[in-house]
């Protein structure tokens, strides 16, 4: 309530008195404090890689992945951990559409339209690799990323909030000491790490 309405709303509340002036009642103003509630953001949205490539996002990722200094043509070895999140995703679009009689179109006019998406966010371990070493371990080094995923609980590291760098922290870890146990001494230029990757389907119209 405004200072002016409060005022107001004062003053006729204590312009009701008695035969000796007293007012029946009194209006004591009390601080209050709105509270809101709303659900913790648990990952920061810059560390989400936006791909719409729903099958292979190594692209995305790579655009993403640091300079690794002396040494290069190294290639990637992913492999998809889990999804995390699921979510569906909704728009209106107002869009011309012909308006029938029967078989006969009378008019075309503009009407809300409704789509929906599904939204996964995806987690994606992955090793960064000369091509050799990638021939020769290819399966050791995948082997690595799902134990690694396993181990360290990853997907509910992430789902439970402590966040995607920590997560990816630990993870990387693990997943180096798994690799440098498989592949023996194949361990020059060898790198992993881990990225949640937001992967869309196609917009649908829905139809009510």
């Amino acid at each position: 309530m405004s200072t002016l309405n409060s005022t107001a709303f004062r003053e006729l509340v204590e312009s009701v008195v008695d035969e000796n002036g007293r007012a029946y009642h009194r209006v004591r103003e009390q601080q209050q404090t709105r509270l809101t509630c709303e659900m913790p953001k648990h990952n920061d949205d810059e560390e989400i890689i936006v791909c719409k490539d729903l099958v292979n996002p190594i692209e995305c990722i790579a655009k993403r992945e640091p300079i690794h200094e002396g040494c290069s043509d190294l290639v990637y070895t992913d492999q998809a951990i889990g999804t995390v999140f699921q979510y569906y995703e909704w728009k209106v679009e107002w869009l011309v559409r012909p308006v029938k009689i029967g078989r006969c179109t009378i008019m075309k006019t503009r009407i809300p339209v409704f789509f929906s998406r599904i939204t996964k966010q995806v987690l994606w371990g992955y090793t960064l690799t000369l091509q050799q070493t990638k021939d020769n371990f290819e399966r050791q080094m995948k082997e690595c990323i799902l134990w690694a995923a396993g181990v360290t609980a990853v997907a509910v590291l992430v789902a439970g909030g402590m966040g995607i760098k920590a997560a990816a922290n630990a993870f990387s870890t693990a997943l180096m000491t798994c690799l440098e146990q498989k592949l023996d001494d194949a361990v020059e230029c060898v790198f992993g790490s881990m990225r949640l990757v937001a992967q869309s389907s196609g917009w649908e119209e829905k139809i009510f």
